[in-house]
């Protein structure tokens, strides 16, 4: 099932930018938002031109959730449904300053300590996977408001048979997989869907991570016209709605942010080094 409502109502932001003068451009965000890491995990991809993915845990404590449904009273989903209680996380705010050249890991680390000195729901670690980077939880609340390990949606071991797969199948059975192994509820949420039936992988998987699935698919997956060109980058935000109790794995195209041809800077698409 698709869920089409996660991002479009429950994630509002506020970021603001402010390029600070020096030797190498800098910049300096104050971000505000329901996952201030996600919206950072953004960022970064945008100026440090690598893909970076980002998962919610599973937020149950009270004290983690928000009622935002005022906060979307506008949209049509809501006036569609009176009455609909909607929930997220207890967002915050988180100050990043990035730079031309700045260690990726470093950057993402120091945003994830942030979250964790602010008591911002979850907390999480930074894994690194050959030139991306995942921002991952390993810790929730529990019911009681006690701290405890979380496992991570995405880590569960799933198997996927060898076979000529579009890209649109291939990521609609991951979900399915993991949502047979954890009990977890899981569905495709905002997806590139014309790149994704237009894309075909070889591929198949045996008692792997879903996250290791996926990577799989994103280094893989072509597209069937053999004369087109590159798929380019592509990342994930697995989002959590603590209202229907159900994961959202939502892709997107990697941005970057590059020198503009007469001044100034332009936003590209992150290209796949072909291997």
């Amino acid at each position: 099932m698709r869920i089409y409502w996660r991002i479009n109502i429950v994630t509002l932001a506020a970021i603001i930018i402010v390029p600070i003068p020096c030797a190498f451009p800098q910049t300096k965000a104050l971000i505000t938002d329901s996952r201030p890491l996600a919206k950072a995990a953004a960022l970064i991809e945008l100026k440090l031109g690598v893909p970076v993915d980002y998962e919610d845990a599973e937020y149950v404590w009270n004290g983690d959730v928000v009622d935002v449904t005022n906060s979307t009273a506008r949209s049509e989903y809501i006036q569609a449904h009176p009455g609909l209680k909607l929930l997220g996380p207890r967002g915050g705010t988180l100050e990043i300053t990035v730079a031309q050249g700045d260690e990726v890991t470093a950057v993402l680390q120091n945003a994830v300590k942030l979250h964790e000195q602010k008591d911002l729901p979850g907390r999480f670690q930074v894994r690194q996977m050959g030139s991306r980077f995942s921002i991952v939880p390993v810790q929730v609340k529990t019911a009681e408001g006690v701290l405890n390990a979380n496992a991570a949606v995405l880590d569960a071991k799933i198997s996927v048979p060898h076979r000529d797969w579009t890209g649109e199948e291939i990521v609609q059975f991951v979900c399915k997989q993991v949502n047979e192994v954890t009990g977890k509820k899981i569905g495709e949420g905002m997806v590139p869907s014309n790149l994704l039936r237009q894309t075909v992988v070889n591929m198949g998987a045996n008692d792997e991570s879903g996250r290791d699935v996926l990577l799989k698919v994103f280094a893989g997956i072509h597209y069937k016209d053999p004369g087109a060109k590159s798929v380019p980058q592509l990342a994930w935000r697995l989002l959590y709605g603590p209202d229907v109790k159900q994961f959202a794995l939502n892709i997107h195209v990697v941005m970057v942010e590059k020198p503009a041809a007469f001044g100034g800077t332009e936003i590209q698409s992150l290209d796949r080094v072909e291997k």
